[in-house]
């Protein structure tokens, strides 16, 4: 039987900073600095990428705000 590859993904290596987002107790949890995972080039299309980007910025700042991005 042929052996199948590994993705190559398996290869990246998470970021220095932030925190993973947990399920827990069948409840999720956010961290102040979460790591949010993306592809971009996903096939949604540079144009709706690029708004979700945006979008995405804008909610991060507005629930973070008046806390400290240490």
């Amino acid at each position: 039987m042929e052996q199948v590859s590994r993705s190559p993904l398996r290869k990246l290596e998470p970021p220095r900073e932030g925190h993973r987002i947990r399920f827990e107790g069948g409840r999720l949890l956010v961290p102040d600095d979460p790591i949010i995972p993306f592809i971009e080039g996903d096939g949604t299309g540079p144009d709706i990428w690029a708004a979700s980007v945006r979008s995405w910025t804008r909610r991060l700042r507005r629930a973070s705000a008046g806390k400290s991005a240490s």
